[in-house]
């Protein structure tokens, strides 16, 4: 099944291939402020089916700019209506802590679910920004 088109931000994630999930993100994100039309630079993705129809793992990488920031978590929110509805699928998923950055991976997501990945706790240090960028196995 493939990931599902339902919006101009939709990035369909590929095993192994690399995107950028949130972009230049300064400030703590909640789901009040990051739908479509809210002018963040999170896109909303979808994941491929693989080679077979089960849960895939989403690995996460952090980036900051200027700097390492002090800390970055992150959660992940799902939906099965295109956007429209959203539940929390992990929270607290722990990129950066203490200057260090840290990768994490989210196991069994679903070919056919819209994600969306917002920035929960942040202190930025001497970044100024932070990126996330995701990649799929």
């Amino acid at each position: 099944m493939a990931a599902p088109a339902v919006a101009a931000d939709l990035t369909s994630l590929v095993s192994g291939q690399t995107a950028r999930i949130v972009n230049a993100i300064t400030a703590v994100q909640t789901l009040a402020n990051a739908g479509p039309l809210s002018g963040l630079a999170n896109p909303r993705f979808g994941i491929d089916a693989g080679p077979v129809e089960r849960g895939r793992t989403l690995n996460l990488h952090g980036s900051g700019v200027a700097a390492v920031p002090t800390t970055v978590t992150v959660s992940l929110y799902a939906s099965t209506d295109g956007g429209v509805t959203w539940t929390l699928y992990q929270a607290a998923i722990a990129l950066c802590a203490s200057t260090a950055w840290t990768d994490a991976q989210v196991l069994n997501l679903l070919p056919g679910l819209l994600y969306q990945v917002l920035v929960t706790t942040l202190t930025l240090g001497s970044a100024t920004s932070v990126s996330v960028d995701a990649t799929l196995s």
